[in-house]
């Protein structure tokens, strides 16, 4: 988690900065605070949401997993969260 909070620190001060989209697993109060992590401690405005997003949930589940020392080592991470 200190290296993921680095890195995102980071990114949000170089140039093209960090950005973030919600989904339509958000709840209002999960996406508010999403909102507000990003641009309150990460300064971004970059924020975009995808409602009614239509992923099929049997693809995302087919997708190849990362090691943690994959992810680590990554230049970009994409966390998908199904509830």
């Amino acid at each position: 988690m200190d290296v993921a909070a680095h890195l995102l620190l980071d990114a949000s001060k170089s140039p093209n900065g960090v950005g973030a989209i919600g989904g339509a697993a958000l709840t209002n109060e999960g996406a508010f605070a999403w909102e507000r992590f990003v641009r309150g401690v990460l300064g971004s405005d970059h924020l975009d949401a995808q409602y009614g997003d239509g992923l099929d949930a049997a693809l995302l589940q087919s997708l190849p997993r990362a090691t943690i020392d994959e992810a680590a080592s990554a230049k970009t991470v994409v966390t998908l969260t199904v509830t």
